[in-house]
């Protein structure tokens, strides 16, 4: 069986499946939202995770987590148990600011070996604080399950949504994200910011989007194939509307079609043209406390990991690398990035040695400990 580590080769397993065959061949996807999402899910279970699609441990989210490790599959944190009652002192007299944190791909709010661990691990740290962990559905395997087939406007109004009903966050928060969860928190921070974001510790975000799928686990020249074919079908409306990570799939070899197909990141990047800009996501964003960026150096998952400090491959190119500070959003400060780091001088960047959400929880609380105060 054909074993696939990332979501655009799983995507694209579907979609050439779909084209191959008499059957899937005539559904019109546009209409047949529905199939298309039940032929997403029976490709998951089946194929990626071998676990019979409709039985009890496709519905357990600790068997879909263990499975997804086992296939080295997704965006999963993980708690290392190594924090030694670590604290830090909070002035008399002074309440801690509440802390909300946002899962990536394939993980859920209430993992109890990863999210909540580490949102009490975080409380601890910062002598009792409030920690939110979001979860985007009414259930654990609803949220598993919605970091994928729910766009990514979706996800955001629904984040909103759970925050701004949250008594504990009416005067702020401060907000950590793990990989695709940090687009969610920008999303919010830009479109609503209500209650307000004061610091942001992005742990390896794909702020500016991806541009390929790594370690594609099948021969080389499939994976080409598959490559080519997504760029595609990523821009399609009905990939768009139902496919999270289709949203921020940047293709600098078409980019013309990424402008006039992505619904989510050419929106918060504020690049469709200048008749389009919205000035409120600058000021939202550009109102940060702080923001602190952390790249993985030796990530395999968010291509180029340069994402991860809001670079990116040059348009036309997949070798050349903006950073940061030559990319059009920053030069033209489109979303208020520009004006976060010269204005304000409120912008960090940190790394880590390993792969995707590869870090220790101490070194997640000493950044806790940096910008959270």
């Amino acid at each position: 069986m054909i074993q696939i580590r990332n979501l655009w080769c799983l995507l694209l397993l579907i979609e050439s499946v779909a084209a191959s065959t008499s059957y899937f061949s005539k559904i019109n996807y546009e209409e047949e939202e529905n199939l298309l999402i039940e032929d997403f899910q029976k490709y998951f279970f089946d194929i990626i995770l071998e676990l019979p699609f409709g039985t009890n441990k496709a519905s357990d989210p600790l068997e879909l987590v263990k499975k997804m490790k086992e296939k080295d599959f997704g965006q999963i944190v993980r708690w290392d148990g190594n924090v030694a009652g670590k604290t830090i002192s909070i002035p008399q007299g002074r309440t801690a600011t509440p802390v909300v944190q946002m899962h990536g791909m394939g993980d859920f709010a209430k993992n109890p070996s990863g999210m909540v661990p580490l949102a009490r691990a975080i409380s601890n740290y910062l002598g009792g604080a409030y920690v939110l962990n979001v979860q985007i559905g009414n259930s654990s395997i609803a949220d598993f399950f919605n970091g994928f087939i729910m766009n990514l406007d979706d996800q955001v109004d629904y984040f909103a949504n759970v925050v701004q009903e949250d008594r504990h966050l009416t005067n702020g928060f401060n907000a950590v994200g793990y990989s695709q969860g940090n687009l969610v928190i920008r999303g919010y921070i830009e479109r609503y910011n209500n209650p307000p974001v004061l610091n942001f510790i992005s742990m390896h975000g794909p702020l500016a989007g991806v541009a390929s799928f790594p370690g594609c686990a099948i021969d080389k020249q499939v994976c080409v194939a598959l490559d080519q074919l997504l760029g595609a079908l990523a821009y399609t409306p009905a990939v768009q509307k139902h496919l999270a990570q289709a949203n921020y799939f940047r293709d600098p070899l078409m980019i013309p079609r990424y402008l006039s197909g992505d619904r989510f990141l050419v929106d918060i990047n504020n690049e469709k043209s200048p008749e389009t800009v919205n000035a409120t996501y600058s000021s939202n964003w550009a109102s940060l406390h702080s923001l602190c960026l952390v790249k993985a150096l030796g990530d395999t998952v968010v291509i180029p990991n340069d994402s991860e400090w809001l670079g990116f491959f040059k348009d036309g190119s997949l070798e050349e690398i903006w950073s940061y500070d030559t990319t059009p959003w920053y030069e033209e400060d489109y979303f208020g990035l520009k004006t976060l780091d010269l204005e304000k001088g409120n912008l960090y960047f940190n790394t880590t040695e390993g792969d995707h959400l590869d870090f220790s929880t101490d070194y997640l609380l000493e950044l806790v400990g940096l910008y959270f105060q």
